[in-house]
């Protein structure tokens, strides 16, 4: 019994960091949040893929992203920006109309 209850439990929290893993391949723009409207989220995602960067709410903002590898979105307030593929190490995010003390995130790529 112990060992079905320990596979289930390990089975689950497989599940779960796949969980973690998909929701990680897309980043909410809000009117001058990344994530979500309190401070600075990190996000985790993995070599090789793409983020996803869905903007809502009326205002216009904009992707620069520095770190292992420089790129960034033009200027918008409604539709989807994707990433190029992601190079290791760590991502300092912002949006460069509002600067990175009202609009920045981490995205922690391993």
């Amino acid at each position: 019994m112990r060992r079905l209850t320990a596979l289930l439990v390990t089975a689950g929290l497989i599940g779960f960091g796949a969980v973690l893993a998909q929701a990680a391949s897309s980043i909410k723009v809000g009117d001058n949040y990344f994530v979500r409207s309190t401070g600075v989220p990190v996000v985790h995602a993995k070599k090789g893929t793409r983020v996803s960067f869905n903007f809502t709410g009326s205002r216009t903002h904009e992707i620069v992203a520095t770190g292992p590898s420089k790129w960034g979105s033009d200027p918008m307030s409604t539709g989807t920006f994707k990433s190029p593929k992601l190079k290791k190490g760590t991502y300092s995010i912002y949006c460069d109309i509002h600067g990175k003390a009202d609009q920045s995130m981490k995205l922690k790529v391993e």
